[in-house]
């Protein structure tokens, strides 16, 4: 089902319980194997602060040039980075695991009696093999077949499902089944224009009626895989699988009945109610008290200005500014900008294809400014167009290293800047698209641009804590306060009292900058966005709950007491350094 694509990856298969892959050929379930996604054995060292000396063991691979990567290795990686030291893509992974284990092993150790005993690498003097993986972290081994089955064209496409309840976003990763031994790219991936939904009915089996499908397993193609097997991907599958069972044991049915649209929007709600995100589907509740209210703030903040303060920044990639605008007319933007020498600098305005992408992939205006030998010149971008429905838009700098653009150190939620990254460029027929990537560049170098917006944008109002959803999609869907507000609030009113033990509230912990603790590091250790300390109080003012060390994006507040009030204050104290912003507040009785 993946179409060119999962010819070019290798033969792919499916595993069910009649034991026949994608070409309807058999084949012995307990025994399946094919071209697969190998096995990888991590391991780290050490700084020991005085020569150690090393010697291999007797199984340690001898000759190095049998990895024809070798010239990438680097004494600095070591851990995650070490990744496509892999291999078992052509053994049975499921059952020859011990000796996949011992291959990546010989592997492992060779690879450092290369880098302490080969005369290449003097800054390993020091170096000591700290410690190394006894279990190899499993790919691809057994895969179920569900209801239905997801696949490449599902990802590129972004098909809908009435059944969603998670999503993916990660590439079509796939490797060679050599692995660690091929002569080919350690890897591919093949981007989608944006992050795709998963169904229900990829997560539970197709013939046997009490069988539920979660994490690597779940019913995709072996081109379909190389995306959904990420932990991140996984865990929301869990997540999802984990509810659909306690409504099985509410309502007495089978995991197949679950998807009928009756339970269905129940397990939606309720997934999302717990944090999980599925895109294009916002929260309904109609236990939501906070949907009767009239919802006021003590400001909100309007983007007309991002001040100077950072350093400037040169086009030597294009860059662009991600902004939430209201349909109508398209606000001017300036942007300030040095130039080495007289020169032009096109600036583009473009939308995404699809609306709720974050890919610039549709150029609607361009113009084209002559710039002067000079520093600090205004840049005013006035597009004269409309904008149809409320989306994201990209307003783009081109590449020129011989111009550099103002940065600032504001950062708002819902509003980022953009590098163009790479352009995609698949094998012709492979079901893959070409486009431009573009990426929030990583923090602290990552900024927003210095800009003044002309009209401001006010897309960031009070009203947005109920819209059901809880991050940007079309929308920045957060309500922010101003900068200079010293006091940021939310109040909520009903015509009559309201009986309330339960409110969730989402702050935005940033899912733009993941913060990893082993690959790649981060340089914070708060989200600058996260609301850090908050209260809740009633009509009178009574303190109902308070918070000062929050760094979690959904908080769930229990109160000891019910309370019947009118009035409800959510109060923000502090924030990580953000201006104060709430993505949803829920009430319950």
């Amino acid at each position: 089902g993946d179409g060119v694509l999962g010819f070019l990856a290798g033969a792919a298969f499916r595993m069910g319980a009649e034991g026949k892959d994608e070409f309807g050929e058999g084949f012995a379930p307990e025994r399946a194997y094919g071209e697969l996604l190998g096995h990888s054995l991590y391991f780290y060292s050490r700084d020991a602060g005085k020569p150690v000396k090393f010697t291999a063991p007797s199984f340690a691979l001898k000759d190095i040039r049998k990895i024809p990567r070798y010239g990438n290795l680097k004494t600095s990686l070591n851990g995650c980075q070490l990744w496509w030291l892999e291999w078992g893509g052509r053994l049975d992974t499921v059952h020859d695991t011990e000796d996949i284990k011992w291959e990546l092993w010989k592997v492992a150790y060779g690879v450092w009696d290369y880098f302490k005993n080969s005369g290449r690498f003097p800054e390993a003097e020091n170096l000591t093999l700290e410690w190394i993986g006894m279990i190899p972290g499993k790919r691809e081994s057994r895969r179920f077949e569900g209801a239905v089955m997801l696949t490449q064209q599902d990802m590129i496409g972004q098909r809908r499902h009435e059944d969603a309840v998670s999503h993916g976003g990660w590439a079509i990763d796939l490797h060679p089944a050599d692995g660690v031994f091929s002569d080919l790219p350690s890897c591919t991936q093949w981007h989608a224009k944006g992050v795709y939904q998963i169904p229900y009915r990829a997560m539970f089996s197709r013939n046997i009626r009490n069988l539920m499908l979660a994490g690597r397993i779940v019913s995709v193609s072996h081109v379909a895989f190389g995306s959904t097997r990420v932990m991140g991907t996984c865990s929301t599958g869990g997540q999802a699988v984990a509810l659909a069972s306690v409504l099985c044991r509410k309502y007495g049915v089978l995991p197949a009945d679950i998807a009928q649209p009756r339970y269905m929007k129940e397990l939606q709600r309720e997934l999302i109610k717990a944090g999980q995100y599925i895109p294009g589907v916002a929260l309904e509740d109609p236990a939501d008290l906070a949907q009767h209210a009239q919802i006021t703030a003590s400001s909100e903040y309007v983007l007309e200005r991002l001040k100077e303060g950072g350093a400037p920044l040169r086009l030597e990639t294009a860059r662009a500014m991600a902004l939430p605008v209201a349909a109508g007319r398209m606000p001017a933007v300036t942007f300030t900008v040095d130039a080495a020498k007289a020169t032009t600098l096109e600036v583009e305005l473009r939308g995404s294809s699809k609306l709720g992408n974050f890919t610039p992939d549709v150029a609607l205006v361009k113009r084209t400014f002559d710039l002067p030998l000079g520093k600090g010149q205004a840049v005013k971008a006035d597009f004269g167009t409309v904008i149809a429905e409320a989306q994201y838009v990209f307003v783009c700098l081109g590449k020129n290293p011989a111009v550099s653009v103002e940065t600032s150190e504001d950062r708002v939620t819902g509003v980022i800047s953009l590098a163009h990254s790479r352009t995609q460029e698949p094998p012709e027929g492979s079901g893959i698209e070409t486009f431009e990537i573009w990426n929030p560049s990583r923090r602290p170098g990552g900024r927003n641009h210095a800009i003044t917006v002309e009209p401001g944008l006010a897309g960031f109002g009070a009203r947005s804590v109920t819209n059901g959803f809880t991050r940007p999609w079309r929308r920045s869907n957060a309500w922010v306060a101003r900068a200079d507000d010293e006091r940021p609030r939310l109040t909520l009113k009903w015509a009559q009292a309201q009986t309330i033990s339960k409110i969730l509230l989402f702050f935005d912990a940033d899912y733009d900058h993941p913060m990893e603790s082993v690959l790649m590091g981060h340089p914070e250790r708060e989200m600058p966005f996260c609301v850090s300390g908050y209260r809740v109080l009633d009509g009178a003012g009574q303190v109902l709950h308070e918070v000062k060390d929050n760094h979690q994006p959904r908080n769930e507040v229990r109160l000891q007491k019910a309370v019947t009030t009118d009035t409800l204050v959510v109060e923000v104290v502090k924030t990580h350094g953000a201006p104060a912003a709430v993505f949803e507040v829920r009430c319950y009785a």
